[in-house]
Order: structure tokens, then sequence, then C-alpha cells
């Protein structure tokens, strides 16, 4: 009888949550065990589905209950998107400003996909958390009509290329950085912080600064080198070959290549390190100087000793890490290097800034690499020996996207 008991009050609670409470408990649920990016992408998803219903159902996803949604709100709202919206005369996207204003635009299959996923997943959700009756015959019918309104997506390597666009705007994101953007990797002090606050605020904006250099030369170094993060992340300042704008890495197997950096990628990672010669500088300068004995020994000093402390901070400075952690944590003493999530942190953050509805990852930014090397040299071995395949069939998968030059060749042999 106790279990009967609770398993009603527990159904009557489900009757009772809301669609708003439901999405939020969906997207909790989905975080769990997703990143941060998939749980964006399908809250983007259920924002248009609230949208949908209240603007074209007449229901508040505040107010009603979720039990009350029925499988045709969800066709219908896929439809809807299928069908397309009027641009805002407030867009603010790159994209957006090149259209009119009140035309309608039509989402990407791809894009239409993603809502599909979205809002079948929270149907099924709701069903399986027994929030919705939903029969299985409906169930099944609603997914039929989600594969006639999508139609056929057919995914290729390209799916995994941003535009040109969007790295343009992480880009531009990453240079115009504000400080608000930096107080998650800054760490803000404890509450019972009793230390010099003005102090701390000082010694945050150079923190500030060098991690705005470093996002950019990164993001310039991740599109022109087509590294893998885990390169990056590991590359120090001694593998850097200033003569010849390249670098050492070692990559999977334990292998070594060099990568090369383009004049812009390159201009913008000396500046980093300068900047951060120049600000580290800074921050030790706030140190007390030694007393005047020590100064003494120090002038009295051998020529020998002095050259042989110079040879030591040389070969120090060629340990230290290329992208350096900037966060309260990391200090200023010893340098330490950026670790791979805290780099798709970073790009997360710059996505979320740029409201672009995308996933992006760092290893996205060698798939763009390896389709421009290849579209522009048509050269497959150049291709491989940039990205550090050992195998030549992955490098082929990229050769899809070259289908226009292959075309464009067979014209010029046959057709000229």
């Amino acid at each position: 009888m106790a279990v009967d008991k609770a398993y009603s009050e527990f159904a009557e609670a489900s009757l009772n949550l809301t669609v708003a409470e439901a999405m939020t408990a969906f997207l909790e649920d989905l975080a769990s065990a997703h990143s941060p990016a998939t749980v964006r992408t399908y809250q983007v998803a259920l924002s248009r589905f609230s949208l949908f219903l209240k603007e074209h159902q007449g229901i508040d996803p505040l107010l009603s209950p979720v039990a009350k949604l029925e499988p045709d709100y969800a066709v219908s709202c896929i439809r809807w998107i299928s069908n397309g919206q009027p641009n805002p005369a407030s867009a603010v996207t790159k994209s957006a400003n090149k259209i009119e204003p009140g035309r309608i635009v039509r989402v990407p299959k791809t894009t239409l996909a993603t809502y599909v996923a979205g809002i079948s997943r929270f149907y099924k959700w709701c069903a399986l958390e027994r929030k919705l009756v939903l029969p299985t015959d409906e169930y099944e019918r609603m997914t039929l009509r989600f594969k006639e309104l999508r139609g056929k997506v057919q995914r290729t390597i390209l799916d995994k290329v941003p535009a040109d666009e969007t790295l343009d705007a992480l880009l531009v994101c990453a240079a115009a950085a504000r400080t608000s953007n930096f107080d998650a990797e800054a760490q803000p002090a404890n509450p019972g912080f009793k230390g010099n606050l003005t102090k701390l605020a000082e010694l945050d904006q150079i923190r500030y600064e060098l991690i705005r250099l470093r996002n950019i030369a990164l993001l310039q170094t991740l599109k022109s080198s087509g590294a893998r993060v885990s390169e990056l992340t590991t590359l120090t300042r001694g593998d850097l070959d200033n003569t010849n704008r390249r670098a050492r890495v070692v990559g999977k197997g334990s292998k070594e290549r060099w990568i090369y950096f383009s004049e812009v990628a390159w201009n913008t990672l000396q500046e980093y390190l300068t900047g951060r010669n120049r600000l580290m500088a800074s921050r030790a300068q706030t140190v007390p100087a030694a007393n005047t004995t020590t100064e003494a020994k120090t002038r009295t000093t051998p020529a020998s000793k002095q050259a042989g402390r110079v040879k030591a901070k040389a070969s120090e400075i060629s340990l230290q890490p290329v992208f350096a952690a900037h966060h309260r944590g990391s200090g200023f003493k010893v340098v330490k290097p950026m670790t791979t999530d805290a780099v798709r942190k970073m790009l997360w953050g710059l996505v979320e800034q740029a409201e672009l509805e995308v996933y992006i990852t760092p290893h996205k930014f060698r798939h763009w690499f390896a389709t421009r090397v290849l579209a522009a040299t048509g050269d497959l071995a150049v291709t491989q020996d940039l990205l550090g395949h050992a195998n030549p069939a992955t490098t082929r998968i990229y050769a899809q996207v070259s289908e226009t030059n292959k075309q464009k060749a067979h014209h010029q042999v046959f057709d000229t």
C-alpha cells in the first residue's frame, strides 16, 4: 500500500509539472552525460519549440502541464521551422546581415535534423520519466513524420568542417574579449579573502590581457597548422624554429614532425610570447628588491658564473609551454601549460559569446585545415604529411571535398 501511495503521489506531481520545468529537468539529466556544447544545442531546439507552442498553439510553457503535450505539436513545430522564418531586422550575425530583413530564411537540413533530435529526445525522456503518456504507436508515427519532414541527411566529413565565417567570428570575439569573459578562468577570490583586493584586481588585469593574447594566438595556430590539440598543449618554446616559422611537435605513436605557421599566426604568437615576457616581468618587479649585501655579491660575481646563469635562464625559458595557463592558481613564477580541456572550454566560451549555433572542438580546426590544403594543392601525400597521418587512407576521407576540382580537371582534359 505504501508503494502504491508513493507512486500515486509521484504521478500527481508529474501531472502538475509544467512544460518549462520538464525541459529544465531534461537538460539537467542530459548534462550529466554530455558536453556543455551538446546541452546548449538541445537547449536551442527546445527554445524554438517553446516559442512555437506559445505563438502558434496558445500554450504557455511556464503554465501549461507537460502531460498535455501532444505528438502533433512536435510535428507541427518541425514543419514550421522547415518552412522557414522571416529574417529579423535586428539580426546581428554576419551571415544574417547579408539577408534583407523580412525575407524567409530556411534552415539547412543538418540544422533541422538537430532540432528534430532535440524535440524527439525530449518527448522520449518525458515518456520514460512518466511525465507524459506517449503510446508506442504515437511515438513511431511522430518519428516517421519527422523523417519525412527533414528529408535524407547524408553526413560526410564536410559536416565536421566549420565554415570560414564561424572561425572568423571566433577570432573577432577573442580579439575583442572583455574583462568579464575571463572571470571563470581568473577564479574570483573566495568570500573570506583577506588580502589586498586592489592588488588582486591589478594582477587580474595582467592575467586578462595574457589570456586575450594567448587565445588569439591559439586560434590562429589551430587554423594554420592543422595540429592536434594535444600537440599544442605539450609544445614548448624550445620547439619553436624562429628562422623557418615552424615548430616541432610529437604526435601519435611518439612520431615527430614539423608544423608550419601562417604569417598572421606566427605574428600573433610572437605578440603573445613577447607580451607574456613583459607582463610577467612587470609582475616580478613588484617583489621587494634584494638587500645590499646580495647586490654587492652580484656585482662581484665572476663573468663565467654570470654567463652560466644566463645560459641556465635560457634553458629554463626553452622548457616553458608555448600556450600557458593564466588563472590565479597558475601563479607567475612557474609557467604551467594549458590542458586540452581548458582549450575546449575556451572555444565553448567564444562560441557562446559569438552566439553561434554550432558545435566547435579543437579537432574541427584540423578538419578545416585538411580540406583547405587538399583543395589548394590536390596533393594527398603533402596533406598526409602535414597532418601527421600514418595511414594514407585516413587522409583520403578529405578527398571528397574536392569533387568540384576533379570535375573541372576532367573537363580540362576531355572537353577542351
